[in-house]
This record gives C-alpha cells, structure tokens and sequence, in this order.
C-alpha cells in the first residue's frame, strides 16, 4: 500500500513537469467558447448564472421576467417555469447551503 503511494507520488512528480496551470485568456477559466458568453440575459451570461448559489438563482429567476420585453416572455415563460420549479425543490430540500462551504 506504501509503496503505491510512493509510485503514485513520483508519477505525480514525473508528470508535473509537463503540465502548466494557466487561465484561458478568452473565456477566463469558464470553459465556455466566446459566443456561449455573449448571450446575455438581464445582465448575466451562463458561466456567471452557474456561479450563483442556489438561493440566490431563485432569486434572480424571481426577477428576471421584469427585464424582459413582451416577445422575449412569451417565449421564455414554459422554460423559466420549470427552472423556478426545479429551483425551488432544491431549496425545500435544503440544498441552500453557502456554496464555499460544498465540497469540490
């Protein structure tokens, strides 16, 4: 067991001197393609919605309908629908919780 955790450490090592951490100067480490990132609602693409909590998601879905003009409700309303439902399972079953404090 010791020695494959010594193995497993000079791997690590080995391959390491290979590997660079660097952030992606377009997307900025959201792993998104530049065109997902331009669309835009109310102020927010998808990388900075998947950043909310769930708490604070709800909210802004809460609010987000106002922000729309008349074309774009219609449109959106069966879909966002869902999402504040879904959303709002989540947090009856208390998956509140601050999300620094999750586990990654």
């Amino acid at each position: 067991m010791l020695q494959d955790r010594d193995a497993s450490a000079t791997a690590q090592k080995w391959a390491e001197q290979f590997a660079k951490t660097a952030v992606c100067p377009e997307c900025h480490g959201a792993k998104l393609n530049r065109e997902a990132l331009s669309y835009r609602i109310y102020d927010k693409n998808i990388y900075e919605l998947s950043c909310m909590d769930i708490s604070e998601l709800y909210e802004w879905m809460e609010n987000v309908t106002s922000h729309l003009n008349s074309k774009q409700q219609q449109i959106a309303a069966e879909i966002l629908k869902e999402i504040r439902t879904r959303l709002k399972f989540l947090l009856d079953v208390g998956l509140d919780y601050c999300r620094s404090t999750a586990v990654r």
